[in-house]
């Protein structure tokens, strides 16, 4: 990101995109080099899960509910939210164990999502 002129193309396009166009960067091509790139890699570790795990129509849906709910529970906007909502959503599932049985993990982890929207929907930081 620092070195190569890929890497400053992409933080000038993060900073500001319309002064990087001004600049003469080629924004849409960036843009959509990016998007293939990512994309190519969540191919590849969607793969890996496929081979390790099999393959289901639901595969994904645990991870995205517990992903969705830390970004909410975080605030949405903010990594270091995320970062803090991941670790609480983390510990109170993982400690209702000794209060109700494992099955239930996805469950509390959506409750735990219910109350913060009640309480505080902007998450544990604002952006």
């Amino acid at each position: 990101m620092k070195y190569t002129i890929f890497g400053k193309a992409v933080k000038a396009i993060s900073d500001d995109e319309e002064v990087a166009k001004i600049v003469g960067i080629n924004t849409n091509k960036i843009i959509g080099l990016l998007f293939f790139i990512g994309s190519g890699i969540a191919a590849i570790g969607g793969i890996a899960v496929g081979f390790d795990t099999g393959l289901n129509p639901t595969m994904g849906m645990k991870l995205l509910l517990h992903g969705i709910s830390a970004a909410i529970i975080g605030g949405v906007g903010s990594v270091y939210g995320a970062f803090i909502g991941a670790f609480v959503l983390t510990f109170v599932a993982n400690f209702s164990i000794f209060w109700i049985p494992g099955e239930w993990q996805e469950a509390v982890a959506f409750v735990l999502l219910i109350i913060f929207l009640i309480f505080r929907p902007r998450g544990i930081i604002k952006r």
